[in-house]
């Protein structure tokens, strides 16, 4: 056990120097994004592997409407990556990025680069957080997200314990009711959180894959007609 968490951990190594080399190298842009924000920021954000990874994906699948569940430097990668896709290919884009910590939305906002500060194109939302239910799941969510038709929806917020004196609550909530409210196809992103990745793949069988160098989960489009419900679970 010890011998394959020392091989994972210098593959994770070895990903994360070249993700942030071809960043440098390739994406100029966003890379100067990236520093510009993470030098003045409180967060500690995501790795380049995931910036890069979700910056390739936007490039490729060129979705209309993203939300971010979690305020951070992810916030201008997505932006910078629905940017270029405007100027490349015309395709009008939205970003709403959610965030229940007013300290770390208001550091947020005095992060953003000049050219999304009042960028229309860009909603930042401070939301309190609410315990949610479906079947025998447990799951925190953002009260006030915009309607949208959301084509991605990338989790990292907001956090478990919306209620120290209780256990924390399971996963997070919000693509679940993007997903339910929608007759789009929807995909995700999950940073980290393997609670979120494991109830998923019981919500949506063979939609969600883990990748564990990179610590992200990835689930497949969905629409609602491929949520299980507890019988079937």
């Amino acid at each position: 056990m010890k011998l394959r968490y020392a091989i994972a951990k210098r593959l994770s190594g070895v990903i994360e120097r070249r993700a942030k080399r071809t960043i440098e190298e390739r994406f100029p842009a966003l890379a100067r994004d990236i520093a510009d924000y993470r030098s003045r920021s409180p967060s500690t954000g995501c790795t380049y592997a995931d910036y890069l990874l979700h910056y390739m994906w936007i490039r490729l699948h060129r979705p209309r409407e993203v939300l971010e569940c979690g305020t951070g430097v992810s916030t201008v990668v997505l932006a910078r990556a629905l940017m270029e896709n405007e100027k490349e290919h015309g395709i009008p884009w939205r970003l709403v990025s959610m965030e229940e910590s007013r300290s770390y939305y208001d550091a947020a906002l005095g992060c953003l680069p000049a050219h999304l500060k009042n960028n229309p194109r860009l909603e930042m939302v401070l939301s309190e957080a609410v315990e949610d239910t479906y079947e025998f799941f447990r799951g925190v969510r953002y009260k006030d997200v915009p309607k949208g038709a959301y084509d991605l929806v990338f989790m990292d917020g907001p956090d478990f314990m919306i209620n120290p004196s209780r256990t924390p609550l399971t996963f997070d909530f919000d693509f679940l009711k993007i997903v339910q409210e929608s007759d789009r196809l929807v995909s995700a992103f999950i940073d980290t959180r393997m609670s979120t990745c494991f109830v998923y793949s019981l919500l949506f069988p063979g939609k969600v894959r883990y990748d564990f160098l990179r610590r992200i989960g990835i689930i497949a489009p969905v629409t609602r007609h491929d949520l299980a419900d507890a019988k079937s679970i």
